[in-house]
């Protein structure tokens, strides 16, 4: 996925009424697709946290508030 497709995936999954919901909901449409890939769900979940955990990180600053 491009950057700006991850971006806006986030944006809808944690502007959701329920994310966890909308993320299973994602997870569900891109199942096919990621098998077809050779990819490992497990994997693939672990990779959107990291991702998502990375969003949150304060580069700009130097890591200082």
């Amino acid at each position: 996925m491009e950057r700006d497709d991850v971006s806006s995936v986030f944006t809808g999954i944690l502007g959701a009424e329920d994310p966890w919901g909308a993320f299973i909901a994602w997870l569900g449409e891109r199942r096919e697709e990621n098998r077809r890939q050779g990819g490992d769900d497990e994997v693939f979940l672990g990779v959107m946290v990291m991702q998502a955990l990375m969003l949150n990180l304060p580069l700009g600053d130097g890591g200082r508030k």
